[in-house]
Parts: C-alpha cells; structure tokens; sequence
C-alpha cells in the first residue's frame, strides 16, 4: 500500500477562555476592574498584543492570590499569551487558575484541553498523556467535549502508543457528530499501524463521504484492498475514481493497467493505456508504447500491437521496438511491410543483436523478389560473428541458384 500522508498531531484550537464562573459574585470583582478589562480587550482586537500585556501585567500585580480579580486578569493574561504563541506563559497561566480555584467541571475541562494544547506545542507530550488520561478516565466528570479525547490519542500516536490511541480516537470522533476529515485521517493512521485493514476500509469510505474528490482517500482504498488479497474490489475502485476524472496520474494509470491484466482483462488495460497516451496524460515514452504493445498482443489485437510498436520506435533511442514490429508483421506474412520496419530498425541502431536483423532483412528481400537488396543485406550479416557462416551460406546459395526467391 501506498504510505500514508503523515496526519498532523493535532489542530491548535485558539480557545477564548469563557469568563470564570467562581463562587464569588463577579459583583465583588468591582467595575473599575472590569472596564480596565474592556479596553485591554479592545487593543487584543486591534492586534496590540504587547500594549495588552503590559497593561494586564500592571493589573495582575495589584491582586491577591485566590481573588475573584486575579482570576479575571490571569483569564486576560492567558487569552493574549496564547494568540501571541507564548505556549509557556500560557501554560503557567492555566495551572495557576486550575490549581486556586473551584471551578465548574466544564470549565475546568475547557481550560485542561487549552493546557494540553500548550503542552503540545512546546513539545511536552508526556504531561499530555499523563494529565489527560486520569481526567478522561473520570467517570464522574463524563466528559463529552470531543477535543480533550482528540488531544490525548494525538500525543499516544507521537509515542507509538497506538492500541491505548485507538479507543480514545473513536471516543473523541462519536463525540463529534461533524468531525473533520484531519480526525477521521488520525484514526486510519492508528488503524492502519494495527494493521485493521477491514477497519481502515470503513474509515477511508467515511472520508470519501465527506471529500469524495480528494483523490488520496480512492487510492487509500484501492491500496486497502490489495493488501487484504482483493483485487478486483481494488480495480473497481480504482475504476470508480478515474470515471470522476480524480485518478489521472502516471502511477493510477500505470496501476490499473497492471490491475486490468492480472484480472484477465488485457483488451481492457490496452484501451485504458491507449485513451492515456491519446490524451497526453501519460507521456509518449517508448516504454508506455511497447507495453501497449505488448497488451494489443495479449489481447490478440495483432494489428493494434503493430500500431503500438510503430509508435514506440519514433520515440525510443534505438530500433529494438521498431524489429519488434517487424517479427509480428513477418508472423502476418507482410513481407514488404516487415522489410520496412526491419530496415528503419537497422538503421537507428542500437539493436541488441545487429547481424540477426540484417540476416533476416535478406531473407525479407528475397521474399519481396528483390535479389540486390537481399545480397546487400546478406553481405551486412557477414560482419557479425554470430551469423557469419548463416549470412555465407545465402550468398553461396545465390550465386549458385543465380537468385530464385521464393524458394
């Protein structure tokens, strides 16, 4: 199978941390404070993240440890640390409020996922995994936001923990009753390390339900198959994708082709490769047109298989395909069109065995009842070791017959 895209760890989500609802009433925080907030926010939105910060900083100095005011502040402090990607301040910002404060359980476990999010980014997977699990596995929280259950199979997968990953991905995905393609892309990451083929197939089709024309998910799931031994379940989807114009590349071509003759179906592959070279999708390289030939002949399509190997000698460094061409031509008894093919053959070059074509050339000529070409073309033969007493003895049998062809 085609490796997979590497899934990003996980999506940074800017969580605007919702305002603390402490037992304290936010009455007894007082307004100046909050109006003090109010215009901090005002430079958060126009992007002064600095001005912000010291002006906040200047608030947080005035507090006391555990006050109402300290909370609305840190809150402040925590929101511009985290936009302007200060992950460390951040952070720190989140312990203090989780460890000096009672706080709501959905609050406490919206500001747990942002921790583990700046956790992640300065690169403390551990902490993640160990501050995450006892908090998911709490059964009296319950807790049904998806994105702690995400966070926490992400950091499993970093440690190649993937059977703990896998259980937790599926919570966090049932928990998201719209959750993106990147999550579902996750869980086939852990499913495919498992090697649950049968389960990545259910995925990759849950990904072609929400992108049906992202290309990778149809090569995933032609690759799935044939590493489960199915073949024509693979070219059937590999068909589906390029009939939606989506598989198209050098390689989909190339695979199917290979598919169509395993499956049976040369004639098939050989149309399938010929409409590719016709429309320029696949390059015309000599290669692409001798395997075109070569599929022509499989499915008895003499005549196309000729047509192929033509092609391929304009293209190709040397006369090999166009000798090819020949041997099929001389097999359909065209000895003058195989005497051609023979010919623009030798004189490209590069044939693997030069005297054995110019041996068979004569031969050709003399069949076309052309002795003069037939002699020269059996003088050439002498030259080549390997069919020197071959090549002799014609020119004997010529000067003796004074040239009968045909016989």
């Amino acid at each position: 199978m085609t490796p997979l895209s590497p899934v990003r760890a996980f999506q940074l989500y800017v969580l605007l941390i919702p305002t603390l609802l402490l037992n304290t009433p936010e009455a007894h925080a007082g307004k100046a404070l909050q109006q003090l907030l109010a215009d901090i926010q005002l430079f958060i939105t126009a992007g002064r993240y600095e001005k912000a910060q010291m002006d906040a900083e200047v608030l947080l100095e005035q507090t006391q440890p555990g006050s109402q005011k300290r909370a609305m502040v840190l809150r402040t402090l925590t929101q511009i640390a985290m936009l302007r990607g200060d992950y460390t301040t951040t952070s720190d910002h989140i312990l203090e409020l989780l460890d000096n404060y009672t706080l709501p359980n959905d609050l406490r476990i919206t500001l747990e996922t942002s921790l583990a999010q700046a956790w992640l980014q300065q690169g403390k997977v551990d902490n993640v995994i160990d501050r995450l699990t006892p908090l998911l596995n709490n059964e009296q929280l319950s807790v049904s936001n998806p994105l702690p259950w995400m966070i926490l199979a992400s950091a499993l997968v970093s440690r190649e923990r993937y059977s703990e990953a896998l259980p937790v991905m599926k919570t966090a995905i049932a928990l998201n009753r719209h959750a993106p393609a990147a999550w579902h892309e996750l869980l086939l990451s852990i499913q495919f390390q498992l090697a649950a083929y049968e389960d990545s197939i259910a995925t990759v089709k849950t990904l072609l339900d929400l992108h049906p024309n992202r290309a990778r998910y149809w090569r995933q799931l032609a690759s799935l198959y044939l590493m489960l031994d199915k073949p024509d379940e693979a070219l059937a989807i590999m068909e589906t994708g390029a009939s939606h114009n989506l598989l198209d590349r050098l390689p989909d071509i190339g695979q199917m082709t290979w598919l169509r003759q395993s499956n049976g179906q040369p004639a098939q592959a050989a149309r399938h490769l010929a409409s590719a070279l016709e429309k320029g999708t696949m390059a015309n390289h000599a290669q692409h047109w001798e395997q075109l030939g070569e599929l022509w002949l499989n499915a008895k399509e003499t005549e196309l298989a000729i047509d192929a190997f033509a092609k391929a000698g304009e293209h190709a460094d040397s006369g090999q395909p166009w000798q090819r061409q020949a041997e099929l031509q001389i097999h359909r008894q065209d000895w003058p069109s195989a005497a051609t093919s023979l010919t623009n053959a030798i004189e490209k070059g590069g044939l693997k065995d030069a005297g054995k074509a110019w041996l068979l050339l004569g031969y050709l000529h003399l069949k076309n009842d052309n002795i003069d070409l037939a002699t020269h073309a059996f003088q050439s033969a002498t030259d080549w070791e390997t069919v020197q007493n071959d090549a002799q003895q014609w020119l004997t049998w010529l000067a003796q017959s004074n040239g009968q062809p045909n016989d």
